[in-house]
Parts: structure tokens; sequence; C-alpha cells
């Protein structure tokens, strides 16, 4: 019977040692792609919880949401006071989606978010009111997110927000 010699059992060893670098390597995708999507999920909850606390002082506040629905439809009738509260409740607006849009830059938003995120932004930016405020105020955003909001307005599919209400009363 043979007996392994010194070489043989080097070589046997580079094997197995080859082999606990490839099984930890797929240890390490493996946790590298959960921790992908546990970032994914908290860069869409983070967008979820700014949205809704937005919406629900603009929902909740009847004052905030007269001057939301006249600043987006017609700016420019805005008095001074309500002209200072639309810039701000547009200002908040644009930086949660210059955030979510950094997210997604980095690859923390998932695709389907995303594509909701641009109809939402897309049917926003292209509001009377926020188009006067891109004017006014664009240069508060990094170029790159001002280059998607521009794109946004051109695009063919915007849906007006706030067409169905034209005929209900207050």
């Amino acid at each position: 019977m043979e007996s392994f010699t010194l070489e043989q059992a080097y070589y046997i060893g580079e094997l197995i040692a080859a082999l606990a670098v490839i099984v930890s390597l797929l240890y390490v995708g493996r946790q590298m792609k959960q921790n992908t999507e546990a970032i994914q999920i908290n860069a869409a909850q983070e967008f979820v919880q700014m949205f809704n606390t937005f919406t629900a002082d603009l929902g909740s506040n009847k004052e905030m949401t007269v001057i939301w629905y006249t600043g987006t439809s017609d700016y420019k009738s805005l008095n001074k006071i309500d002209s200072i509260r639309f810039h701000a409740m547009v200002a908040q607006w644009m930086r949660i989606m210059e955030s979510i849009f950094q997210q997604w830059k980095r690859g923390a938003v998932d695709e389907d978010t995303w594509k909701g995120i641009i109809n939402l932004q897309r049917d926003t930016v292209s509001m009377p009111g926020l188009v006067e405020w891109s004017k006014i105020r664009g240069h508060w955003h990094g170029p790159e997110f001002t280059d998607w909001i521009e794109s946004l307005k051109q695009s063919s599919e915007t849906k007006p927000l706030y067409t169905h209400l034209e005929n209900k009363e207050e």
C-alpha cells in the first residue's frame, strides 16, 4: 500500500484551502446580497415615512391644503404669506425627492419603487406652480437632480394631478 508523500499532503491541503476560499466567497456574496436587499427595504421605508408625513400634514391642515392646491395650480395668485408657505412646502417636497433620487443613484432603491416615484414626481413637477417654483428656486438642488426634474417635465406621459377635482366643491 502506498503512503502519502509530503508533497501529496501539501496538494490536498492546497485543494482544501482553495475550496474554503470559494465557500467563503460564496458566503460573503450571499451576505452582500442580503445587505443590499435590506438597504433597499430601508430606503423604501424611509421614503414612505417622509412621504406619509408630508401628505398627512398636507391633508390634515385645510389651510395648507388650500395653499398647496392654489400654489400648484396658480402660483401667482398666492398672497405674500401664502407664497412663502408654498415655497416652504415645495422645498420640503423637493428635498424628499432629491433624497430618494440620491438613494436610487447609489442602488439603494429597487426598480419597482423607483418607477412609482418617477410617475409621482413627473406628475407633480409638471404642475404650473411647481414649474414656476423651479424657475425661482431650482438652483437649490444638485445639477443631476435638476436635470432629472427637467427631463420629467418634458415627458409626454404626464398626468395632471387634480383634474378630477375641477367640478367639485371645497
